[in-house]
C-alpha cells in the first residue's frame, strides 16, 4: 500500500506560479499550509516579495490546475509564470 510519504518521494515536476493578493505573512503561511495537504504536492513555498509560488509536485497524482484552484479558494490568484 502506498503511503503519503511514498507519494511525496515519487517523481517530481517543478513549476513557478505568479501569485496575486498575498500581502502578508499569514497569507503566505495559509497557501503553504493548505498546499502541503494537497495530494501530490511534494514541496511548496511562497515568496511574498516576488509574488511567486515554487511548486514541486507529482504530475501522476495532481495537476497544476488543482493548486491554482486551491489558491483561488483562499482568495488569491495564481497563474503559471511566463518569462
Amino acid at each position: 500500500m502506498k503511503t503519503e510519504d511514498d507519494e511525496k518521494k515519487g517523481p517530481g515536476a517543478f513549476i513557478l506560479l505568479d501569485m496575486d493578493g498575498a500581502t502578508c505573512t499569514n497569507c503566505v503561511r495559509a497557501v503553504e499550509h493548505v498546499g502541503r495537504k494537497l495530494k501530490g504536492v511534494q514541496e511548496i513555498s511562497v515568496s511574498r516579495d516576488n509574488s511567486q509560488i515554487n511548486l514541486t509536485y507529482d504530475p501522476n497524482s495532481t495537476a497544476v490546475e488543482a493548486v491554482v484552484n486551491l489558491v483561488s479558494k483562499l482568495g488569491y490568484t495564481a497563474v503559471p509564470h511566463r518569462e
